[in-house]
Parts: C-alpha cells; sequence; structure tokens
C-alpha cells in the first residue's frame, strides 16, 4: 500500500558531480498486528529514513491481567514502551517509539487485540 508521496531518491551528490538516474521515492504504511492467538510477532523497519511506531489497541470488558509492550532492538542498543494496566476499551498512542532502518520491533501482549503502525519511505 502507498500513499502517494513521492519525491526523489539518490540525488545525495553535491552540485557539479554526475548524476545517477533520480529514482521516486515511496511512502509504504507497515504494521504488525497482534491478539490472544498470536501473542508475539516481530518486524523489521526498513526504507531509507526512522520512522515513529505508532500503536491502537483495544482491551475487552474483563480481560484480565491486560499488557501491551513494544521493543526495538538495533545496534547492539534497545528500547522498550510499554502499557502494564491498559484501561478497557480502544486506545491510540502516536509515536511511542523511534527506530531507524534495521531495526529489529517486537510486539507482545497478553489479553490485548494490538496494531503497531509506521511508514517507510522506500526508493524504488
Amino acid at each position: 500500500m502507498y500513499t502517494g508521496y513521492w519525491s526523489p531518491c539518490g540525488d545525495d551528490q553535491p552540485p557539479g558531480h554526475h548524476h545517477h538516474p533520480v529514482s521516486p521515492a515511496m511512502l509504504l504504511a507497515r504494521e504488525i498486528d497482534v491478539d490472544t492467538a498470536t501473542p508475539s510477532k516481530d518486524g523489521l523497519v526498513g526504507g531509507a529514513r526512522p520512522v515513529f511506531l505508532s500503536l491502537e489497541y483495544l482491551v475487552d470488558a474483563g480481560a484480565v491481567s491486560p499488557t501491551v509492550k513494544i521493543t526495538t532492538a538495533a545496534g547492539g542498543s534497545s528500547a522498550t514502551w510499554s502499557d502494564d494496566a491498559p484501561a478497557e476499551g480502544y486506545t491510540v498512542r502516536q509515536a511511542v517509539l523511534s527506530a531507524a532502518p534495521g531495526t529489529k520491533v517486537t510486539v507482545a501482549v497478553n489479553n490485548v487485540l494490538a496494531r503497531l503502525r509506521w511508514c517507510e519511505l522506500v526508493c524504488c
């Protein structure tokens, strides 16, 4: 899926140098879905620029010990965001973490339905 955002890629050379053909760029929406049947999934952030990770999650009435956790790992370092006592109902959290291309992202839940989303700028 793409949003129609286009810009040139590969035009990083200083003025006066020979330019290679410039490729168009496209913004791709990426997501990871988890639920009680599949409570943990990994994903890879790619593209040409760092991204912000946004999270949607739903806690059903009466859910026992619901939790949601996002972990990023790259280059020997990691970062974590979590909600250890999410409220019942639907929640949206924008830009919970940032991630550079090449970052492994893990979403883990307990008794929660969640979707992690981000958009990657890719050159075609």
